[in-house]
């Protein structure tokens, strides 16, 4: 009796186990589409009619990256801020930064309070998260935890162009930066 109890506590837990496994997954990747297809998504009808902008207008926001002005950010990147909740009064859980490091630089060291997503467009590079560090190139998608001192560096002979995607939000005040 005592074997088929256990039986069956397997035989359920594994069903609900795979089913919560696939559950996150298409989570996951819904995500994941939303992030990386970026121009499709905010040109799609179906998500433009959805409830992510706060105006309820229902109107689509395209923004071409070579009218978005460049800056130098604290970290030594240059910048164009893409999507952010407080500039662009659009109700989204993060924020979308387009950003370049010309060959042989690097940014400074940081750290967010918030998850910061990186996704590569092109050049070769290492992203430096804390003790570990990894060479990326264009495809690549990094997940760098909250408070996790990081860095990026060019090492290609073209500039290193990726966008930085964090969540919550970025701002100012829940960033740190170290000059060495």
């Amino acid at each position: 009796m005592i074997n088929s109890v256990a039986n069956l506590r397997y035989n359920f837990a594994i069903p609900k186990l795979v089913g919560y496994f696939f559950c996150n997954l298409i989570k996951i990747l819904t995500i994941f589409k939303r992030i990386y297809c970026l121009p499709y998504y905010f040109c799609n009808n179906s998500a433009v009619t959805n409830s992510n902008y706060s105006n309820n207008s229902h109107k689509m926001i395209v923004k071409k990256l070579n009218h978005i002005e460049s800056f130098l950010a604290k970290d030594k990147t240059i910048l164009k801020e893409v999507l952010h909740p407080a500039k662009d009064k659009i109700d989204l859980p993060y924020s979308i930064a387009h950003a370049y490091l010309p060959s042989g630089e690097k940014s400074l060291w940081h750290t967010l309070d918030n998850t910061e997503v990186y996704i590569i467009l092109k050049g070769k590079g290492i992203i430096f998260i804390g003790d570990e560090q990894k060479d990326v190139e264009k495809g690549d998608v990094i997940v760098v935890p909250p408070l996790a001192r990081q860095s990026v560096s060019n090492i290609g002979e073209e500039i290193l162009e990726f966008f930085c995607i964090v969540s919550p939000e970025w701002s100012a005040d829940k960033e740190e930066i170290f000059e060495s």
